[in-house]
């Protein structure tokens, strides 16, 4: 079975890719908030975002954000 002479340029940029992240990765810090790495996160802009949740009126009310969308007919 004859190889395909064009296969084999896939493999450096793979190996360039899973190093780079390697990388970004051993850089990273665990807290309480998850892992962080440094190279991809910026502190000064580390702000909760505003919002209004929506929740709704039963007995036992249920709030979520916005952004989710109803998976059900009870969500407002």
């Amino acid at each position: 079975m004859a190889r395909h002479p064009r296969r084999n340029h896939r493999r450096p940029a793979g190996l360039l890719l899973a190093s780079a992240a390697a990388t970004l990765v051993a850089t990273g810090t665990a807290d309480s908030r998850g892992v962080t790495i440094p190279v991809l996160h910026n502190d000064t802009s580390d702000q909760p975002v505003a919002y209004t949740p929506a929740c709704s009126a039963d007995r036992l009310p249920v709030c979520v954000h916005l952004a989710y969308p109803p998976s059900s007919p009870h969500c407002p």
